[in-house]
């Protein structure tokens, strides 16, 4: 069970690093980084948000097994 729990937090860290380095920051984050912009693209703005939301789903699930994974184990 812990290797279960450790294998699901690892995997949810990783998933919420790539998620915020994706994020576009005021200066258009990683977009400035491969020459484009973000409002070259139409519904970037939907996209943007969405995106936000689906990293901070990723955050909350991170937190609650990070605590299943301690509570388990101690």
């Amino acid at each position: 069970m812990a290797i279960t729990l450790s294998l699901i937090v690892l995997a949810l860290c990783i998933l919420l690093i790539l998620g915020v380095l994706f994020l576009t920051t005021k200066s258009d984050g990683f977009t400035a980084v491969s020459g484009g912009s973000s409002s070259q693209f139409r519904g970037a703005q939907s996209a943007e948000a969405e995106m936000k939301k689906k990293v901070t789903w990723v955050a909350g699930l991170f937190m609650l097994f990070a605590l299943l994974l301690h509570l388990f184990l101690s």
